[in-house]
C-alpha cells in the first residue's frame, strides 16, 4: 500500500454536446479529458468554444487513432497532429489504448484487443517507444474492454501490460470500468490485476457506465457508474496514487443530474478513501 496522501482530481471527458453542462457546474468539476480525435474533427468554430478552458481548468488528452498494436509504425501525420493539440491546449499528459483499430491500412471501426503474444508484445513495445519519443508530454496507456478471447495467450492480461509499461517505460491510465466489464465477461479478477501493477505505475484512472445485452456487459458509456466500480476505484487508490480520475460519458448524455451525481460519487469515494489512507500512515508513523 502506498504510504503518503496525494488527493486526485475529478473529472469528465469533454463532449461538445456536453459544453453547457460542463460550464454551468464548472464549480463541481477538477479537470476535462480531451478526445483530440473529436477535437480536430469538430471545426475552428466548436475548437474555439474550448479556448476559455485553457488556463482556466487543467485538460487532459485522449485519443482512439494510434492503433498501437498495429503491425506498423503509428501514422506520423497523425502524431504530430496530436502534438499541435496537446500545444495548443496546454496538456500535461496524453493517454492512448492497449489495443488496434487499424488493419493492413483498413479503419476497422472499433477498438479491438492484441493478442496476448510474445509476438504482439513486441510490436506494441515498439509503437509505444516510437510514440512516446514523439511526443511532448508524457504517454499513458489504457486497458481496454474486449468481448471474445483469442485462442492462445503468452500473457495474462495484467502480465501484458505490465511487460509493455515495463519494457516501453510508460505509465497506465487505469480504466476501472474496463476492468469491471472484462472481470464480468471472461472471469477476470480485478483486484489481482490491481495488486499485480507496482506502486506508483498507475498515472490516471477512468470510470463509465454500462448496460447488459442479455448476459454481456456492455462498456457502452451511457448509465451510471456500478457500485462494484466505485468500488474498485477506492481499491486501486489505496494501492496507487493518481493525479485524475476522469468519468466518460458518451451516450445518454441528457441525463445530466446522474452525470452530476456520478461526479461526486466518485469525489466521496475519493475522500473515504483519502481518510483511510490519512488514518494508516498515522497508526503507521
Amino acid at each position: 500500500k502506498s504510504t503518503f496522501t496525494m488527493v486526485p482530481t475529478v473529472g469528465i471527458g469533454y463532449r461538445f454536446p456536453l459544453h453547457h453542462f460542463i460550464t454551468d457546474n464548472l464549480s463541481e468539476i477538477d479537470v476535462l479529458e480531451v478526445n483530440l480525435d473529436q477535437y480536430f474533427a469538430a471545426g475552428r468554430y466548436r475548437q474555439s468554444r474550448l479556448e476559455p478552458f485553457v488556463g482556466t481548468i487543467p485538460l487532459i488528452g485522449h485519443s482512439v487513432g494510434l492503433s498501437l498494436g498495429t503491425d506498423v509504425l503509428p501514422d506520423i501525420r497523425y502524431l504530430e497532429k496530436i502534438s499541435l493539440g496537446i500545444e495548443q491546449l496546454e496538456i500535461p499528459f496524453f493517454s492512448e489504448h492497449l489495443g488496434f483499430t487499424k488493419s493492413s491500412g483498413l479503419h476497422l471501426g472499433s477498438l479491438l484487443p492484441v493478442p496476448r503474444t510474445e509476438e504482439a508484445a513486441e510490436v506494441m513495445i515498439r509503437n509505444v517507444m516510437f510514440v512516446k519519443a514523439r511526443l511532448p508530454v508524457p504517454l499513458y496507456l489504457e486497458n481496454i474492454s474486449y468481448y471474445f478471447e483469442y485462442p492462445e495467450s503468452d500473457f495474462s492480461e495484467e502480465e501484458f501490460i505490465n511487460l509493455v509499461c515495463r519494457e516501453a517505460g510508460v505509465s497506465v491510465m487505469l480504466d476501472l470500468q474496463n476492468l469491471y466489464v472484462n472481470s464480468v465477461n471472461h472471469s477476470l479478477d480485478s483486484h489481482s490485476y490491481i495488486d499485480s501493477l507496482p506502486t506508483g505505475l498507475v498515472k490516471a484512472m477512468h470510470t463509465a457506465g454500462g448496460r447488459y445485452i442479455e448476459d454481456v456487459l456492455i462498456d457502452d458509456h451511457g448509465h451510471a457508474i456500478a457500485d462494484p466500480v466505485l468500488d474498485l476505484v477506492e481499491y486501486a487508490l489505496e494501492r496507487q496514487n493518481p493525479t485524475t480520475i476522469i468519468l466518460e460519458r458518451d451516450n445518454r448524455i441528457e441525463e445530466t443530474d446522474e452525470i452530476l451525481n456520478d461526479i461526486r460519487r466518485l469525489k466521496a469515494r475519493v475522500e473515504h478513501s483519502t481518510t483511510n489512507k490519512d488514518v494508516s500512515n498515522a497508526l503507521a508513523s
